[in-house]
């Protein structure tokens, strides 16, 4: 690969805005802390069901999309390619 086709690459790469308000919210509304040190090392939202997680879900993808115009999206469709 020549350095100027590098060059183009890297300058292609998006930051994206990742907060979200409506996981704030949510976590406010469990009642629960986002994680608990030192065991959890990762954020945890819980939800009374899974259809509220669902909704959560789809309004936490409606939020990415509207803050991140232009943005690429990728959704699996849960079957393997053959090729």
């Amino acid at each position: 690969m020549t350095s100027s086709l590098q060059e183009e690459k890297k300058s292609v790469v998006r930051q994206y805005d990742a907060t979200s308000s409506v996981e704030a919210l949510e976590l406010k509304r469990s009642g629960r802390k986002e994680r608990y040190a030192p065991t959890e090392k990762i954020s945890v939202i819980e939800v009374p069901n899974f259809p509220a997680m669902g909704k959560i879900a789809a309004f936490r993808f409606v939020e990415w999309v509207q803050k991140n115009s232009g943005g690429v999206v990728s959704l699996p469709t849960g079957k393997t390619p053959d090729h």
